[in-house]
């Protein structure tokens, strides 16, 4: 029988410690003033695209059942704040912290809808940069 011969693995050459470590200037960390840069545009981009958006609704008034929704002559007192947490029949659906949130906007601009567009508009702008900030990382 013929001997079968072994076969060897090619040679790897040596390679430095130093070299396997990345350089800082080769791969920019996240505090580089070109990530600060896109990222301040980004922020900048995605209000002005909401508000595109949101520009026919802040001319509009109440839909549906939002008048449903918005708080009621008998919640807007201190005590109609008080029912709104601790009356389960106060509101159409017990969501305390919503109403709470109606209650606090209605306080701030009574029966004036553009106030409670742009909250929304402002909430889903900051909720939608946060989100490009997640994804980003």
């Amino acid at each position: 029988m013929a001997k079968k011969r072994a076969v060897k693995a090619p040679k790897r050459p040596r390679v430095r410690a130093e070299v396997l470590q990345e350089s800082p200037a080769k791969f920019p960390n996240s505090d580089s003033a070109a990530i600060r840069f896109t990222d301040t545009i980004l922020w900048a981009i995605i209000p002005c695209a909401i508000f595109a958006a949101y520009l026919p609704a802040l001319r509009g008034g109440l839909l549906w059942d939002d008048s449903g929704h918005l708080t009621g002559p008998d919640l807007q007192s201190l005590k109609g704040f008080w029912r709104i947490w601790f009356d389960l029949h106060a509101t159409q659906q017990y969501y305390p912290l919503l109403h709470s949130a109606f209650w606090l906007e209605h306080r701030l601009w009574g029966d004036a809808v553009v106030g409670y567009h742009l909250t929304n508009f402002a909430l889903h702008a900051l909720s939608a940069c946060l989100d490009s900030s997640f994804l980003n990382k």
